[in-house]
């Protein structure tokens, strides 16, 4: 008896694994578990998720949003929906931000200032039709005593509507006029016929100039799967917006994360704050134009905030540091403490002069609330062109959050300068977020149900603890299953690059060397990360080859340098990209076939060990256990990019590559010989079994050997294939 599931799977076969997978994220959804679900690149996890998410949708009432941050797996989303919809009638809707969809390319603030007016202007337009009909009903009254005066009134009325309809049009979106005037039935119909990309919702909506972003909103209630980014998820308050669209609370939805492995980092980001010197010099100028019996108690405070910012960067930064335009970490509070300078020398200040800073800041940010609603009002009116906000509520809002959190392990304050591009050295100050639980536990316990779901999810149990995760739990975790003897992964035994010893002459040569012999052993192109951006361009500098380099480089497009190097593959030809392991090429960018025959990953690549890293592992060790802030922050963070990056060669079942693991570390022996520093036992064991010991010198015949029978087996004649899916 075919599954539930089975009617939403576009398919005519499965991968191995892949009925087993959706058979057990099916029981799981069922009974309302979170599933973990870890599974190799190419052996279909996107569907084995969705089949069984939307078929417990049908039965239950649910929605799915399945949800990804990076671009190029929103499209996969969308082309799989629409295999999905030619055999099951479901509806899609594919959500964008406003910012990208407003055919007036207004921000978030503007545009709901905009709609305000817009629906003003209507209301206004029809009480306009309803006097001009009643001052037709009162031409009949000609000769009554009181004719002369009601139609007068009426004239006034209606002049008075007019000339306030002539300033609303200047502030108003006619873009959304249309939407409201307009019957859409033909739009939802065009809609949910197919499934639609944002930029084929605004070009159609453009058609009747109408704004695609408002047409979506309005239909979202009878979408059974929404496509999105992570923001609309992450941000409590975006999340909230596009629930009320759709017409459901958390607790009716199904979340599928994709590249769930980068859940944590992103939630940090969303729950991670910061304020500029800049606000705070406009706070001032705020503060110094307002009349009320607290003026002197916020003007000195921001005074004091202000100086203590640029004290804490003046006495801090050296010449060269000053000099560069990217933001830079001051150091103000101990990654292991809990007492910072900044809040220190504030409170101390404030206390000698026995003003209360609490009262301060609620008094600042009462005052900054009005101020912010005249700005908004002179925006609505047309008196001014921008929308601004103001500077004290923003001052207020964040030192008030500031100085409740900035001792807690859970956050890390610290101060960042940089030179602007008018050669003035300027301040911000960011209350950084170790544990983003307080953005992603609410989403995890709030959902019917969630599946997170990565190439590289392990370890589970960091999972769990990091995202803050409760709830009963299914784990599924299955290897690639492509042909293993298309594969082969080179552990080189090369000396580590420790920052001691990575800029000896000694290394330096053979590393060259090493790379130099892959490069031109490589059947087609070659993909080198390095542990940094900085030795990234070193070598590419070194290298001797004949072939084009390309770098990947801060200040240059990714996307093009990579576009560039998929040329060479493409058109049968070979050349090399490098980049770096926390780059953004790493992962999300499909690698397939010609595009990339080799990778090298490069040393271990662990992050910066700056003072933000100290300060997440001490907040793991503190919340998870002694070394939990090693494993959970550094260790496994790291395991994950090297492994997805080598996961950037062999795609398919039909694909072929090699992987190039260069540093001692990656190999078996290196587990006795180097203990702890060893990374080998770090890898799932399917994947480090294949990992093959070799020595510098031979790795060129190993990818000669490699190469030939490739070869070799693509002119053998072909097995009849009975996976099916392409």
């Amino acid at each position: 008896m075919p599954s539930a599931y089975e009617k939403f799977f576009p398919k005519p076969s499965f991968y191995p694994n892949q009925e087993e997978a959706m058979d057990k994220i099916y029981g799981a959804l069922l009974a309302g578990r979170l599933v973990l679900f870890e599974g190799a690149c190419g052996t279909g996890k996107t569907l084995s998720a969705l089949a069984p998410s939307l078929a417990i949708g049908r039965e239950k009432n649910k929605k799915v949003i399945i949800a990804t941050n990076v671009h190029q797996q929103m499209e996969q989303f969308i082309q799989e929906a629409r295999e999905i919809k030619a055999i099951a009638d479901i509806k899609v809707a594919v959500v964008k931000g406003k910012t990208h969809m407003c055919p007036l390319e207004k921000d978030y603030d503007e545009c709901n200032l905009l709609r305000e007016n817009t629906f003003e202007l209507l209301e206004l337009e029809r009480d306009i039709v309803k006097l001009k009909q009643k001052d037709g009903e009162a031409a009949k009254m000609r000769g009554d005593p009181g004719y002369a005066d009601l139609r007068r009134s009426i004239a006034g009325e209606v002049m008075a509507g007019q000339d306030k309809i002539a300033l609303l049009k200047k502030r108003s979106c006619p873009y959304l006029m249309a939407v409201m005037k307009e019957d859409n039935t033909s739009f939802r119909d065009w809609l949910f016929k197919g499934v639609r990309s944002p930029e084929d919702i605004t070009e159609e909506a453009l058609k009747k100039k109408q704004c695609g972003y408002e047409l979506l909103k309005r239909n979202l209630k009878e979408a059974e799967l929404i496509i999105c980014n992570y923001h609309h998820l992450l941000d409590p308050d975006i999340r909230m917006r596009m629930l009320t669209w759709m017409g459901c609370s958390l607790s009716d939805v199904i979340l599928i994360f994709d590249e769930a492995h980068n859940l944590e980092a992103q939630a940090r980001s969303h729950s991670s704050i910061t304020l500029s010197e800049n606000i705070v010099e406009r706070a001032l100028m705020e503060a110094s134009s307002v009349k009320s019996p607290s003026k002197e108690g916020i003007e000195y405070f921001l005074m004091l905030l202000h100086k203590t910012i640029r004290d804490a960067y003046q006495s801090k930064i050296g010449f060269g540091e000053a000099m560069t335009y990217s933001w830079f970490d001051v150091t103000i509070r101990d990654p292991r403490g809990t007492e910072d300078m900044l809040s220190q020398k504030i409170k101390a200040e404030m206390q000698k002069r026995g003003i209360d800073i609490m009262t301060v800041l609620g008094d600042a940010i009462d005052i900054g609330l009005d101020i912010d609603e005249a700005y908004r009002n002179e925006y609505k009116n047309g008196k001014s062109e921008t929308k601004r906000s103001s500077s004290l509520l923003a001052v207020g809002v964040f030192m008030m959050t500031y100085l409740k959190e900035a001792g807690k392990v859970d956050y890390y304050p610290v101060l960042q300068a940089r030179r602007s591009r008018d050669g003035m050295i300027y301040g911000r100050i960011e209350l950084f977020s170790c544990i983003p639980t307080d953005v992603t536990k609410p989403i995890m316990e709030g959902a019917y149900s969630v599946v997170l779901m990565s190439a590289t999810l392990k370890p589970f149990d960091m999972v769990r603890s990091t995202l803050g995760i409760l709830r009963e739990t299914a784990e599924l975790s299955y290897g690639t299953t492509f042909p293993p003897e298309r594969r082969r992964t080179l552990a080189v035994d090369v000396p580590p690059q420790f920052a001691k010893n990575r800029y000896m002459p000694d290394m330096v040569k053979s590393l060259t060397q090493l790379l130099e012999d892959v490069i031109n052993g490589s059947d087609g192109n070659v993909l080198i990360f390095f542990p940094s951006a900085a030795e990234a361009s070193r070598y590419s500098k070194l290298l001797k080859v004949d072939v084009p380099v390309f770098v990947d480089l801060a200040g240059v497009s990714a996307q093009d340098t990579k576009n560039e190097f998929f040329k060479h593959g493409d058109g049968g030809g070979k050349a090399v990209l490098i980049s770096y392991l926390w780059g953004t090429l790493t992962e999300g960018v499909d690698y397939k076939f010609d595009r990339c025959r080799t990778v090298v990953i490069v040393g271990v690549g662990f992050p910066s060990l700056n003072d933000r890293m100290m300060a997440v592992q001490n907040a793991y060790d503190t919340k998870f256990g002694v070394k939990k802030g090693w494993e959970y922050g550094v260790l496994f963070p790291t395991i994950r990019r090297i492994r997805q990056a080598n996961g950037r060669v062999v795609r398919s079942p039909e694909d072929y590559g090699l992987r190039i693991l260069a540093d001692r570390r990656f190999t078996m022996e290196s587990v006795k010989d180097m203990a702890r520093y060893s990374i080998y036992m770090q890898f799932p064991e399917d994947e480090r079994k294949e990992f093959k010991d070799i020595k510098p010198d031979k790795v060129k015949f190993s990818m000669m050997n490699f190469f030939t029978d490739i070869k070799r087996m693509d002119e053998m004649p072909k097995k009849k294939k009975g996976r099916g899916q392409g």
